[in-house]
Order: C-alpha cells, then structure tokens, then sequence
C-alpha cells in the first residue's frame, strides 16, 4: 500500500456516491428558475464528478499495476516509434 489506509476508504465511498450521482438528473430540486435545475450547470458538475472518481480509480490502477509488477516482468526497454523516419533506413 502506497497510500494511506484512509484514502482507500475515501476512494471507495467516493466512487459509491459518484457512480450514482446521475440518479439526481432524474429529479428535479428547486425551483423552475433555480440555478441547480439548470441543464449546464447540472451537466458540468456531472462531468467533473466523473472525471474526479476516474482519476480516483486510475490511481489506484497505476499503484495496483507497480506492487504487482515485482519481478519487471512487464516493463518494456524499448518502445518502438509509430513512424520511422526515412534517414533509419
């Protein structure tokens, strides 16, 4: 573990609340004028809701992937380009 015990636990309510989030698009809060019932601004904070619990799992990925990667066996010396320059030939 290369974090905290706590941000594991952070992660994983966090990812709970919101992964359903969306669920609050199907209701409407406020009144009809309200800012909070704004399509944009509803969408927006969405979108950025999304974008933090991804990032949240693609830590806990990249951190899974190197204390399960001991032994290098899946490290790469070499990448290889996309496109060869005409002067390596």
């Amino acid at each position: 573990m290369n974090y905290p015990t706590w941000f594991y636990y952070f992660a994983a309510v966090m990812d709970f609340i919101l992964r359903y989030l969306w669920i609050l698009a199907l209701f409407e809060f406020g009144e009809i004028d309200s800012t909070f019932v704004d399509f944009q601004t509803m969408s927006t904070i969405f979108i950025f809701a999304e974008a933090f619990r991804r990032a949240l799992w693609a830590l806990l990925r990249v951190e899974n992937e190197q204390n399960n990667n001991l032994e290098a066996y899946r490290t790469i010396p070499y990448i290889p380009p996309i496109v060869e320059d005409k002067d390596d030939k």
